[in-house]
């Protein structure tokens, strides 16, 4: 199911997957309060030791294709917070 402007939670060490389901429209997301690493994947989760493109707050991406920001395979994107807490990440994607 695609996500309307919702708010996903991320937990520090633990991949949370962003989007619900693939994204085949794109997405867009915004880290709200923190420092965030996200990755693109399939509907396997990431390794904890798994790095992935760093997003403080307030920032994020606008993406018509998940190849945009990585060339890797699958289409779902996947978060985790790079502090010592959760961080609220505002999803969007068809």
């Amino acid at each position: 199911m695609p996500r309307s402007q919702e708010i996903v939670t991320v937990e520090p060490d633990t991949w949370t997957e962003l989007t619900s389901g693939d994204a085949l429209a794109g997405a867009k997301f915004q880290a709200l309060d923190g420092v965030i690493a996200v990755r693109r994947g399939t509907d396997a989760q990431p390794a904890a030791a798994e790095t992935g493109w760093r997003y403080g707050t307030g920032q994020g991406e606008r993406v018509s294709d998940l190849s945009d920001i990585s060339g890797a395979a699958g289409n779902r994107l996947w978060g985790k917070s790079l502090g010592h807490t959760h961080v609220e990440v505002m999803v969007d994607h068809a």
